[in-house]
């Protein structure tokens, strides 16, 4: 086999030479090394090259099966993930296609109380399941809640409207046969329900100012001085209850004179409403650990533990048969519990059934 001249030259030099040669339908690898002896004078004499070759048709062929595998096992496998990612595709969606079906059964029968199908596995579509159904919750509660409104609002309307009808109507019919006093209690009972009207009103139009975020005009209270107040108003609106000032300290608070008169008053209001004659209504104001603490305290009948973490909702009334008699909407104490929010304090309650019960205004001193 002729060597390479390239190849010649690098063996004479003394340096192996490994190529590639081509020869017909396939090719040789070759190898080829200094031919050398060992002269007596000269000492290691090159005097030619020796080469090796081999065949590469087996390697070839090796390396086509190798190609062949390759490309076929590529083929299979992506044949093979597109089905398991088809698969799985599906079962993952399959909770989103249940969440759409009952989304758009809730929306067709605008039923609140449906909530979506819980999902086991703990990732990102379970965390919006249980939002969703949280949300579904919030929703149904206000709704309910706006039921009750209209269903409130349209009782509390009613009683008054339909006794100024008839007023009306007694006093269109045979006004010139009513006596003075006749006249007088009409008048009276007319100017009554209009008032009584005229404060659900303005209820509902200081709780939609409360949700439009307004804040209040803030000034130095002494609020011992606002108590004072509302304990002279009870005692007009006592009707045999006992009305009584306990211990009672001085404090400024920083707040809103007139919302702050406003929440004790319907704290008082609320007292003696629930408060059966002979029973006592008590008022203090104390300081505690930074606190100026209010509280109003009766011996009426109580409230259930049922009914304790929902009384200051709006329109919430506890025990409606059993309290239709004495009146109000279910919105002076979701007022009174703004107006302590909006001063930075709180309002509490604690209660026992027919022992009565004691709400205390929790306020920051002003500075």
């Amino acid at each position: 086999m002729p060597l390479r001249q390239a190849s010649f030259d690098a063996n004479m030099r003394g340096n192996d030479v490994l190529y590639t040669l081509a020869a017909g339908d396939a090719d040789l690898r070759i190898y080829s090394t200094p031919l050398t002896i060992n002269d007596p004078l000269q000492g290691r004499v090159i005097i030619g090259a020796v080469q090796v070759g081999k065949s590469l048709i087996g390697v070839e062929a090796a390396l086509q099966a190798i190609r062949y595998a390759l490309v076929l096992g590529i083929a299979i496998t992506l044949v093979i993930a597109a089905g398991v990612g088809a698969v799985m595709a599906r079962a993952s969606l399959r909770p989103i296609d249940r969440i759409t079906q009952t989304a758009l059964q809730i929306t067709r029968a605008e039923d609140l109380s449906q909530r979506l199908p819980a999902v086991e596995t703990q990732d990102e579509l379970s965390r919006l399941t249980d939002t969703i159904n949280e949300m579904l919750g919030r929703l149904q509660k206000l709704f309910e809640q706006q039921q009750r409104l209209v269903a409130d609002v349209s009782h509390e309307l009613r009683t008054p409207l339909t006794t100024l009808r008839g007023n009306l109507d007694l006093f269109k019919r045979g006004y010139t046969s009513l006596s003075r006093e006749d006249l007088d209690d009409m008048l009276a009972t007319m100017e009554g329900e209009v008032t009584r009207m005229s404060r659900l009103v303005a209820d509902l139009l200081l709780l939609s100012k409360a949700d439009a975020g307004v804040q209040l005009d803030k000034q130095p209270v002494e609020l011992d001085t606002v108590l004072l107040d509302v304990y002279r108003q009870a005692l007009r609106m006592a009707s045999g209850v006992k009305v009584s000032l306990g211990h009672e300290d001085r404090a400024v608070v920083l707040g809103d004179r007139d919302r702050l008169h406003q929440l004790l008053l319907n704290l008082a209001d609320n007292a003696l409403k629930y408060t059966p004659a002979g029973g006592e209504v008590r008022f203090s104001l104390y300081h505690r650990e930074g606190w100026v603490l209010v509280s109003v305290a009766d011996t009426g009948v109580g409230i259930s533990k049922e009914d304790l973490p929902h009384i200051f909702e709006r329109f919430y009334r506890a025990d409606r048969a059993r309290t239709s008699g004495r009146g109000g909407a279910g919105l002076g104490l979701s007022i009174a519990k703004w107006i302590a929010e909006a001063h930075g304090g709180q309002l509490t309650v604690e209660s026992t059934p027919g022992v009565g019960s004691t709400f205390t205004l929790w306020l920051r001193p002003a500075a």
